[in-house]
């Protein structure tokens, strides 16, 4: 699963009239270097979570390992 899949499944859990701007912040302190070199230059594990937060809200997303 990769940053924005994880935002995906995340952004419901945000009222929709903060959405703007939590998404706004995010992607200040996520640019797209960033999202290279965490989620593309190698395979996410438990080690090496997604993890985003908002409020008390928190969701981690892992690679999904298929059999």
């Amino acid at each position: 699963m990769n940053v924005l899949q994880a935002l995906c499944h995340f952004l419901p859990f945000i009222p929709e009239e903060k959405r703007e701007e939590f998404l706004s912040e995010y992607f200040q302190l996520v640019n797209e270097d960033y999202i290279y070199k965490q989620f593309e230059a190698k395979e996410l594990t438990d080690e090496s979570p997604v993890r985003l937060n908002y409020d008390y809200i928190i969701v981690t997303a892992v690679k999904q390992h298929s059999n």
